[in-house]
Parts: structure tokens; C-alpha cells; sequence
């Protein structure tokens, strides 16, 4: 099942954030297309395969569904949880992938 969201991204062409539309393919993020200047990358599970030796970046991508899914299951518990997360996060998947690029 596709849908489609909007939403304001950073993007490298405009130099600024900007409206971007983000389809979904299964809860999988297929494409994302900056409005303003048209600018966007296709994902597919080939991409994914070739950029990274994990699931790491299919689990980027599908991160957006996934946390949607923890907020309707229990807000509070997702709400609770948010500021540890948002700043272990970052640190957690730089190391992950310093780890799957290491050769």
C-alpha cells in the first residue's frame, strides 16, 4: 500500500529547508522529492543493499513507520522515552556504521 506525506526537509540543492513529499511503499520509504526544485532519490532494497553491509539503512528508512506505530501503541511510554533517545541515537548509529564499514 503507497501513501504520501509532506514535510520540511533540508535540502542540498535549495540550500534550505524545504517542503519535501516522502511516498511510502509498505510502511518503506520509496522516494523522496524536494517540492521547490524537484530534486530526489529513489530507494529500493538493491540501494540499500549496496550502501551498507547491515540493515542499517533499511532501518533508517523505515523509521518514520516504525516510531509512528510505537506512538499509537503507547503514547506516554513513546513521549517518556523521546529525550534519551533523541540524544543517544545519533551516537548509537555512528557507531554502528563505523562498524559495518570497517574493513
Amino acid at each position: 500500500m503507497k501513501s504520501v506525506m509532506k514535510v520540511d526537509l533540508l535540502c542540498n540543492i535549495c540550500n534550505g529547508e524545504t517542503p519535501h513529499t516522502i511516498i511510502y511503499n509498505d510502511n518503506v520509504i520509496e522516494q523522496i522529492v524536494c517540492d521547490c526544485c524537484q530534486y530526489g532519490i529513489m530507494l529500493d532494497d538493491e540501494t540499500i543493499k549496496q550502501n551498507t553491509g547491515s540493515d542499517l539503512l533499511k532501518r533508517v528508512v523505515t523509521k518514520p513507520a516504525r516510531m509512528t506505530e510505537e506512538m499509537k501503541k503507547d503514547l506516554g511510554l513513546f513521549l517518556k522515552s523521546m529525550p534519551v533517545r533523541i540524544i543517544s541515537k545519533p551516537y548509537r548509529m555512528m557507531t554502528e556504521y563505523k562498524k559495518t564499514h570497517e574493513e
